[in-house]
């Protein structure tokens, strides 16, 4: 995809079917990888008002296509779209990513673990990891980041399904609301056992791209016994990470735990399956 088509299918969506030329400059120049400050000056223009110009634009872009566009993910946004959308279908008519977010927290004032995040990233998107772990204690910002970093990949997915643990719901309860919502309720009859439908939902994620978000996942597990073990009545859970982990497919689970479950620490060698430990500096959310 060039920039000029980049452009084209920008137009497409815009009120006034056409970039201004200050638009068209930032656009034609981030793509390239410039800076604002590097395109205010090549231009002549105030850099304050090329980075909000850059701004308005991607977020108008944003709102457009149902996913977050910012100056660093537009480009791959755009090829996505280009490559979905069908050549005569308006770019404003686009399959967009479906999202379930349940229980998930307002990160609109998400600020830090910049360097972070853009790791987690480049492991899910670079890496096509299949199980992602944030380790670490409470109150050290790990659903904040789990919701920051899911925010910022859904653009990847064609399912996203953010779930808190917190309440300890059994593996029979969760798993049919994930199948639902990855099979856009097409799933009328589900397999009895835990089993069948573990093996249901794997191959949905072996047909569609979807990242599923656990938080709180140590709920499931014993607290104040050996590490990672999981409470009576809740192995299954520990099946989900293994067959997750193991069977090859598209998609990612991300967890976020104060423990980490034995899974994991077994299967990390796999190059697939990423651990990541917060440090103690705490996260703004908490």
């Amino acid at each position: 995809m060039t920039v000029e088509e980049a452009i084209a299918l920008v137009e497409h969506v815009i009120e006034q079917g056409q970039l201004n030329k200050v638009q068209a400059l930032v656009l034609r120049e981030a793509w390239q990888g410039k800076s604002y400050l590097e395109i205010a000056v090549a231009a002549g223009y105030d850099p304050g008002y090329i980075k909000d110009t850059g701004s308005k634009l991607w977020q108008r872009l944003s709102e457009v296509y149902g996913v977050k566009i910012t100056k660093l993910n537009f480009q791959r946004v755009l090829k996505q779209i280009a490559y979905q959308t069908p050549a005569n279908l308006p770019a404003n008519q686009w399959v967009k990513p479906r999202a379930d977010w349940g229980e998930a927290i307002d990160v609109s004032t998400f600020y830090g673990r910049a360097q972070e995040l853009t790791m987690l990233q480049d492991w899910i998107v670079q890496d096509r990891c299949r199980l992602v772990t944030l380790l670490g204690m409470g109150g050290m910002g790990k659903t904040s980041l789990s919701v920051k970093l899911a925010e910022e990949v859904q653009s990847e997915f064609t399912s996203l399904i953010w779930r808190s643990l917190r309440d300890a719901p059994p593996i029979d309860e969760l798993l049919p609301t994930l199948i639902q919502a990855l099979s856009q309720q097409q799933d009328a009859e589900l397999p009895t056992s835990v089993g069948g439908k573990l093996s249901r939902l794997i191959e949905l994620l072996k047909q569609f791209r979807c990242l599923i978000v656990l938080d709180n996942f140590e709920t499931v597990l014993q607290s104040g016994k050996r590490a990672g073990i999981y409470r009576d009545g809740y192995e299954m859970y520990g099946e989900l990470l293994k067959r997750v982990g193991e069977i090859a497919h598209q998609s990612c689970l991300v967890l976020t735990s104060r423990e980490k479950p034995q899974e994991v620490g077994m299967m990390e060698e796999d190059q697939t399956i990423k651990l990541w430990e917060f440090t103690p500096h705490p996260s703004p959310l908490g």
